[in-house]
């Protein structure tokens, strides 16, 4: 019986501490993938981008980097830095996706990047058919190997042709195929399907009045000392800039692109992921995270001893047999934590099996693709679990084996097997730091909970409700005939899309000051369509004929940007400074979800200066959605012959913002679950081993006229007290975690109350039920059996 009851708690052991490992293991792949970007070629260690530095002069906003510069300032670099092994520019891509003919078959595709001839000067990536040399050409194209099987079924493309427009009015430009490369061994931030090389972009802007904004990346030469580096970069960079203004001044042109006194820094590769622009910071980004993991794995270790404890009074007998045959306490105490060991190991085998299996589902929840082991690095990553395997190790089966090996054979054989050192013993203090972890992961998920009811039940500031969102390029004809189709309510063209972030940005200039703002492109009807509120003025309207000239629409952070009262204001837009007129204030509506804060945002339908890419048509079909969508696609392929009719509905692309937290939930409800069901493992296995030292202390008490339930009250209270203790040591460290989580959105909630509330009740019932489960069988047992057995 006593074997398959260590057999029993074995198991346990080993499966509870499985659980606290499985987690800390995925983490770490995680930890390592990210950490393992553009680190396929040792090339790539010398690879910088150029950041620059807006200068953002409105009262209280701040400067801000972005990878952006004019491409002047490449050819600057090229021809006057030393350091400089190769630079390459490339576009921003204008289009979100471009329209492709190839193999006979029609395509619409996203990320393709308009590059010069240097690319692969600075990027060594390997060619699987073609060459380098053939990209020089003007028009060519290399394609990623999965594009080329898609587009030809092999990645032997080389020298065939793709015909690429923008898909409108466009025609078909002939690209040749210069080559098709090889997938990166590892994650990379030059994410891409195709590479088209322009010619024009070989060549530096002649014209003043020309700007050409590119991302510039950098190879510098071996043993290069970075920081006189980059202080020469940054000369460079302000020479340029200030001719560059020089020659503009000369035209009456404004002096775009004001420098800062640190105009530029130069950010390696790596690093260009690790703290992304615009963005938290890699390590911030995965705090939460790595805490989440750290505290289950600390909840599988109390686990572990805890029912290591329990198990110690069915070795005492085997202790004292060992140590009348002449084993000291030291070798007990090795032999106790090799088994530990043992155990341990076992847990990390079964803990690595969870985790392959767990794989694919947290590669869906955070978007990445932990798929081989070329996505690691797997020195490093082997390293960091053997170091958490021999900590595990220590700080689970150390405790256990000094505690049995301590055993004295005089008491033993007495029949006195206690080890108890008092109210306040070490299991005591594991019980309470154990349900206080649970009671953390409950009360933090409960607020997280209330957050992400917040964030999909809040007022958008817009109605997604029966929206469609066409993808396509500016097309303000295929728009009108939409508008004209039986059971449609509005059409409109915008440059907006739910979840990403604005395609530009523009400088406005009002009052004697100036800021940087949101630049979208709009219809007539694209406020209408979106049901978006007007505070004060008007909407656009063919009526009146300026709207298409000289007037704009701002939203409600713009307008108090500007000192409220804003409709009749004329403010100047861009580097011309265009003159304009705000006829209308609208709402804030949300676009890019509760984390981001709505900036001050400025609507046009001026076609003429600059205005971002209107890459989709938005249609308004209320409850007719079914009806619409069938002549939608028959007016789509009238425009569009041959090319995917491609659309989604508004309010699933502003779900799809939820997902993300949605699916951390999932994980979350994953981990207190284990954190829960641990801690009450380990209060079975603490009170277990309580029975066992005190039947006698209960057997008396039922013959001296104490009733079940009397001894209930008794052995609860004080385990409750234990519990009540763990809350309260609970409750700041919520508060303080939930705080920090929240503090991530820019609108969020107030930390309530009845997760705090709801955690403390549950805990106790909780820990009542497991404990007068144990008592409840002892107190129930025949007290003379009980006596006799003693």
């Amino acid at each position: 019986m006593r074997i398959n009851i260590n057999k029993t708690y074995s198991l346990i052991n080993i499966f509870g501490l499985a659980l606290g490992l499985t987690g800390v293991i995925i983490i770490t792949l995680f930890l390592h993938y990210e950490f393992n970007y553009d680190t396929w070629h040792p090339q790539l260690q010398r690879v910088y981008r150029l950041e620059a530095l807006n200068n953002n002069s409105s009262a209280g906003a701040e400067d801000e980097w972005n990878d952006i510069c004019d491409a002047r300032v490449a050819f600057a670099l090229r021809g006057q830095l030393p350091a400089a092994q190769a630079v390459t520019t490339i576009q921003r891509p204008w289009s979100k996706q471009l329209a492709m003919e190839a193999g006979g078959k029609s395509f619409m595709q996203q990320s393709v990047l308009s590059c010069d001839s240097s690319f692969f000067n600075v990027f060594p990536y390997t060619f699987l058919s073609g060459n380098a040399l053939a990209f020089s050409q003007p028009n060519s194209t290399v394609l990623t190997r999965e594009t080329a099987l898609t587009f030809f079924n092999t990645v032997n493309a080389a020298g065939r042709v793709i015909n690429i427009k923008r898909y409108d009015a466009d025609k078909p430009h002939p690209y040749t195929v210069a080559g098709v490369i090889a997938t990166p061994a590892s994650p990379s931030i030059m994410s891409f399907t195709a590479l088209q090389h322009e010619a024009y972009m070989d060549k530096a802007p002649e014209y003043a009045g020309e700007h050409s904004p590119v991302k510039i990346f950098m190879l510098v030469r071996p043993n290069t000392a970075m920081q006189q580096t980059a202080q020469a970069a940054e000369r460079i960079y302000n020479a340029t800039l200030d001719a560059w203004a020089a020659q503009r001044n000369q035209l009456h042109l404004s002096a775009r692109n004001k420098r800062h006194e640190h105009g530029i820094q130069l950010q390696s590769l790596r690093d260009a992921h690790i703290h992304a622009i615009g963005e938290k910071s890699l390590p911030e980004k995965m705090a939460p995270l790595i805490a989440l993991s750290v505290l289950l794995l600390i909840i599988g270790i109390v686990n572990f001893t805890n029912l290591s404890i329990a198990q110690a009074s069915y070795r005492a007998k085997e202790v004292v047999i060992r140590k009348i045959s002449g084993a000291g306490r030291t070798r007990l105490t090795w032999r106790f934590l090799w088994q530990a060991t043992i155990k341990c190991c076992a847990a990390f085998l079964l803990a690595g099996v969870f985790a392959f299996l767990l794989m694919p589902v947290f590669n869906s929840v955070f978007n990445i693709s932990i798929t081989s082991v070329s996505s690691i690095s797997v020195t490093s990553f082997v390293i960091t679990v053997v170091t958490i395997l021999a900590v595990t190790i220590l700080l689970s089966g150390l405790y256990p084996a000094v505690y049995i090996a301590g055993y004295k054979p005089l008491k033993v054989l007495r029949g006195d097997v206690s080890r108890s050192a008092g109210k306040f013993s070490l299991r005591n203090v594991l019980v309470v730091l154990q349900f206080a972890i649970a009671i953390i992961f409950m009360i933090s998920l409960g607020i997280m909970g209330r957050q992400l009811n917040y964030m999909a039940h809040a007022d958008l500031g817009f109605k997604p409700q029966g929206l469609i969102h066409i993808q396509a390029s500016y097309n303000p004809q295929l728009a009108e005939r939409i508008k004209n189709i039986p059971g449609v309510l509005y059409a409109g063209e915008t440059s907006q899309t739910m979840g990403e972030a604005d395609n530009m940005k523009i400088n406005v200039f009002y009052n004697g000051d100036s800021a940087r703002v949101n630049f979208v492109g709009i219809g007539y009807e694209t406020m209408q369509t979106m049901h978006v509120k007007l505070q004060e003025g008007r909407l656009f309207s063919r009526e009146h004929g300026a709207d298409s000239i000289n007037t704009i629409i701002v939203n409600s952070t713009a307008a108090k940007m500007m000192g409220g009262g804003a409709v009749g204001k004329w403010i100047y837009l861009g580097s011309y400074k265009y003159k304009q007129q705000i006829v209308g204030v609208i709402d804030d509506y949300h676009y890019q979800g509760f984390d981001k804060a709505i900036g001050p945002t400025v609507y046009t339908i001026n076609g003429n200066y600059g205005v971002p890419d209107r890459n989709g048509i938005l249609v308004n079909a209320g409850s007719n959605i079914k009806a619409v969508l069938p002549r939608i696609e028959r007016l789509w392929s009238e425009y569009y012959a041959g090319y995917p009719f491609q659309y989604s509905f508004v309010d699933d692309e502003f779900n799809s913002l939820l997902i993300q937290y949605r699916r951390m939930q999932q994980v979350f409800n994953a981990f207190a679950v284990i954190a829960v069901l641990l801690s009450l493992t380990g209060l079975f296995a603490l009170t277990t081993y309580m029975v066992q030292q005190r039947n006698k202390e209960i057997g008396i008490r039922k013959i001296l006229g104490a009733t079940v339930a009397s001894i209930l009250q008794k052995f609860n209270k004080n385990y409750l007290l234990l519990i009540l203790v763990a809350n309260i040591i609970a409750w700041p460290v919520a508060i303080m975690l939930s705080d920090a989580w929240l503090n991530g959105f820019v609108y969020r909630i107030n930390i309530p109350l009845l997760p705090f509330a709801a955690a403390m009740g549950i805990s106790l019932l909780l820990a009542a039920i497991t404990v007068s489960i144990q008592v409840w069988r002892a107190a129930a047992a025949n007290p003379v059996k009980v006596l006799r057995q003693e």
